[in-house]
């Protein structure tokens, strides 16, 4: 279900009854009394007018009330809901607080932000890629062959782990994406052998990849982390010398993705297996 936490100070309070719509997790005495509260996260719109409602006119004060995803600080004439995906999104707040007379050290600020890094990955990420893999290929494979094969997890695993010790930033580069120190998507580049061609004479010559693994975590989905990790993927490509990119997907949504960061769709590919 989720839920809001937040902190509020009792002296905020012209209505103390408001406390008794919040779970209290814990009472401080420290500079006064104040107290950490939680509420489901479906209440909290509800919540929100009657807070405001129930703060002294002054001095200011505001209070917070955040979950992962979101954040909202309550003054006494003003609500603000920040997207914790988006720091810029507390400058407002902070510009508002300090219109009000609040000391900028005591306001929300960027820090307070989802804590997002964006990596190619090392060594010591392989464990994460592995994880990533391997929730992946089941969710995959489920969809296409409506197939359950987690009983293969642990084998799949080893079998990954192998192969990213022997081609990780040779010829396989991964970028991950953490929030809070959690891997949450990934996408890579692998490199491709080609023969060199004379119309490139130079020493980008027969550098070529294909984007692979693209994977986001269900969780996280819908918030635009998989193309930002692809921009970050390709940056890291033209770093490298690439002549180009190539990816296979018959996703819709993914289309879109791509042609807006500007790939063409390109079809003249033939399949032969010598399995049939």
């Amino acid at each position: 279900m989720g839920t809001y936490t937040g902190c509020i100070i009792e002296e905020s309070l012209k209505d103390k009854t408001i406390l008794d719509e919040f779970n209290i997790l814990e009472t401080r005495e420290d500079d006064g009394i104040s107290y950490i509260v939680e509420i489901e996260n479906s209440k909290v719109e509800e919540i929100l007018p009657k807070l405001k409602k129930s703060m002294v006119d002054d001095p200011i004060w505001y209070i917070d009330l955040k979950n992962y995803d979101y954040h909202y600080i309550i003054f006494n004439d003003r609500i603000f809901k920040v997207d914790r995906d988006y720091p810029e999104q507390y400058e407002k707040t902070k510009e508002y607080g300090l219109k009000r007379g609040i000391l900028e050290e005591y306001l929300p600020n960027a820090s307070w932000a989802k804590n997002k890094k964006l990596t190619i990955a090392k060594e010591e990420n392989i464990d994460d890629i592995v994880a990533l893999r391997v929730e992946m290929q089941i969710e995959d494979w489920k969809h296409t062959l409506n197939k359950d094969f987690s009983c293969y997890s642990n084998e799949f695993a080893e079998i990954t782990k192998k192969h990213l010790e022997e081609k990780l930033n040779k010829s396989l580069f991964f970028a991950i994406m953490y929030i809070d120190e959690t891997p949450v998507a990934m996408c890579a580049l692998e490199e491709l052998s080609e023969l060199p061609q004379i119309t490139v004479c130079s020493n980008k010559n027969g550098r070529h990849c294909s984007v692979v693994s693209v994977y986001t975590k269900p969780a996280y989905r819908g918030r635009g982390y998989q193309q930002k990790l692809i921009k970050y993927l390709l940056d890291f490509a033209r770093s490298e010398n690439f002549n180009d990119v190539t990816l296979t997907t018959n996703t819709p949504d993914a289309m879109h993705i791509y042609e807006k960061i500007g790939f063409k769709l390109i079809s003249n590919k033939y399949f032969l297996s010598f399995e049939d």
